[in-house]
């Protein structure tokens, strides 16, 4: 008896590619969000913690008016 060869099963990604279901702006949008996000909590935090460990604000103004 001879064993037959399988025939190769491949398929094209192309062939089996579902329709995107949002646009493709939408996930460049939302992963900008997330970082201005995090970049925002990341310096409140840090002004938070500041200010509980010194109990003085972050920035003060000197008696010329400049921020120090």
């Amino acid at each position: 008896m001879k064993v037959q060869q399988a025939k190769e099963f491949s398929t094209d990604a192309r062939a089996v590619r579902v329709p995107a279901r949002a646009p493709r702006w939408v996930v460049p949008l939302l992963k900008l969000s997330l970082a201005l996000t995090d970049a925002t909590l990341t310096v409140l935090s840090f002004v938070a913690a500041f200010y509980l460990r010194h109990y003085a604000a972050f920035l003060h103004r000197t008696s010329a008016g400049d921020l120090a």
